[in-house]
């Protein structure tokens, strides 16, 4: 179920045009530990690692606040990213999956590999809509991770060096915890 957000008017036309936003209706409603998002166990990245000879970290700290958000839409954020990871390393290396607390009460999930890397001339398209570099890519999953990001008022940025790797930072708010 999809429920419009508000978007503030803005500029001369803010009155006769109007745009809608559309987020999953149960995106804030639910109270996400950060050890339940990067983890072996939620992915279903184990065929990927093995076949790719990938070992895979995980360093989720047990003091790391909670997110809001939609569960299954986040893992699929962290599921993609991992994927992509392994594929990034076709001869082997480590995935190190991480959270930590960032400034301005956000939460830092991190998904690194020690792979190829992305060209730099292809870092800012990789979030646009059908962009690939893969043979038998769609150019789909890196955008919707990057919209998925946006519905839970989320930043994520990617950092990468040819044939060293990359690292993707998602940022997300912390939980109001009562």
């Amino acid at each position: 179920m999809l429920r419009p957000l508000p978007q503030p008017p803005s500029g001369p036309l803010a009155t006769s045009t109007s745009t809608t936003r559309l987020a999953p209706a149960a995106c804030t409603s639910c109270l996400i530990p950060c050890e339940r998002l990067p983890t072996k166990r939620g992915f279903v990245i184990e065929p990927e690692a093995q076949k790719n000879n990938v070992r895979v970290q995980v360093d989720v700290p047990p003091d790391i606040p909670s997110v809001n958000g939609d569960a299954a839409m986040l893992r699929q954020v962290f599921l993609n990213l991992a994927i992509n990871g392994c594929q990034a390393m076709p001869n082997g290396g480590t995935l190190r999956l991480s959270c930590g607390r960032a400034s301005g009460n956000r939460v830092d999930v991190r998904v690194q590999d020690t792979g190829v890397g992305i060209a730099a001339e292809h870092l800012s398209k990789i979030f646009d809509l059908y962009f690939t570099t893969k043979d038998h890519g769609t150019g789909i999953g890196l955008s919707m991770v990057y919209r998925i990001v946006q519905l839970h008022d989320g930043d994520i940025e990617v950092e990468s060096t040819k044939n060293r790797g990359t690292t993707f930072r998602v940022l997300l708010p912390r939980a109001n915890e009562i």
